[in-house]
């Protein structure tokens, strides 16, 4: 039992800001590499197609629009509604039908292209490693995309807390564009802190405390924990 508090304890000092070392050096960080992984983020704006980093609201309310006003045209003024089947003719696929089909397997398509992407996230070593996959991730930007992201995130393989700063990193840099990113992912262990709190029989979730709080210092780190966040954990 003092054992897993020990731990705990650690995890949450891990939360508080470091503290400058007189002045000297990369100040807070402690050297100039950690300083790097922490503070350099590669800015996508500059690196892909801004409608990329869109949430896909605007463009699938404009389509929609598009679509709703579209007019058919039919010779000697017969409309789409009043246009019937002749005996005897084939029916014949209307363009939005064709639409749909090609939009169906480029969703598939591109959620095979996810899957390939969320399998290599326990692969990461390095901060280059990482920043290469969030770029290759705004290509395959969806609601979808980030839903499967976020929760593929949530499951940090079991003792490998090497991945939390590689993890933390993807979050903060997508989120600079993609905010629902790193608010998805914090709410969550937000939720896992507070009923790892609840429960009773704390030293058999050590692991799972420490693991869920030094994912948050991580994040922390970054600067996308909101403040009241961590003066929970505090608390």
């Amino acid at each position: 039992m003092e054992e897993a508090c020990c731990r705990d304890h650690k995890a949450l000092a891990a939360l508080r800001p470091p503290q400058r070392r007189g002045g000297e050096g990369p100040g807070i960080w402690e050297d100039e590499e950690e300083r790097r992984f922490y503070e350099n983020l590669v800015d996508l704006k500059g690196k892909v197609p801004a409608v990329l980093l869109e949430d896909g609201k605007k463009k699938k309310g404009e389509a929609d629009e598009q679509a709703k006003n579209k007019d058919v045209d039919l010779p000697n003024g017969v409309t789409s509604e009043d246009k019937g089947e002749r005996p005897g003719q084939p029916v014949e696929s209307t363009p939005r039908e064709t639409d749909d089909q090609s939009t169906a397997i480029v969703n598939k398509t591109v959620g095979a292209q996810v899957d390939t992407l969320l399998a290599r996230l326990p692969e990461l070593q390095h901060k280059d490693a990482v920043d290469q996959l969030a770029l290759e991730f705004c290509f395959l930007n969806s609601k979808a995309s980030r839903n499967r992201l976020i929760k593929a995130m949530q499951d940090v393989p079991k003792g490998r807390t090497d991945l939390l700063p590689l993890y933390a990193r993807l979050v903060a840099t997508l989120g600079q564009y993609l905010p629902d990113i790193p608010q998805g992912l914090i709410s969550y262990l937000d939720e896992e802190f507070r009923s790892l709190q609840r429960r009773k029989q704390k030293e058999f979730l050590g692991q799972v405390r420490t693991s869920n709080i030094r994912y948050l210092a991580e994040l922390t780190k970054f600067g996308v924990v909101p403040e009241h966040v961590i003066f929970h954990c505090f608390k």
